[in-house]
């Protein structure tokens, strides 16, 4: 849908919750929405740019209404960037506590 025009984009940051590793409470977010396809780069490049540098101690992505999240990229876990449209929060209760097991490699599923 890009290449029709710009639709309205949201990033998620996820980070570790240290201390809290390995209980429902290990992980928490943060979202930011754009509407302007220069913002939404700018944002972007700052997080890899945050992310690649070692000496980095904050994070901070804006969008074109001067909305703004921060975070410590020392407990970043991962991003994902979507459509506003049709977006949908993962629902982290179904998450097991102590991680899942290794998928059955012997006997793949079809």
């Amino acid at each position: 849908m890009w290449a029709r025009g710009f639709m309205n984009k949201r990033v998620l940051i996820v980070c570790r919750n240290v201390g809290f590793e390995g209980t429902s409470q290990g992980f928490w977010s943060l979202k930011l929405d754009f509407a302007d396809k220069t913002a939404l780069d700018t944002a972007l490049r700052s997080l890899g740019k945050g992310l690649t540098n070692p000496l980095e101690q904050s994070v901070i992505l804006a969008n074109e209404s001067g909305d703004q999240v921060g975070f410590n990229p020392h407990l970043y876990a991962y991003h994902r960037v979507d459509n506003v449209d049709g977006w949908e929060d993962a629902d982290w209760t179904q998450l097991p506590v102590d991680g899942a097991s290794a998928p059955d490699r012997e006997n793949p599923e079809p």
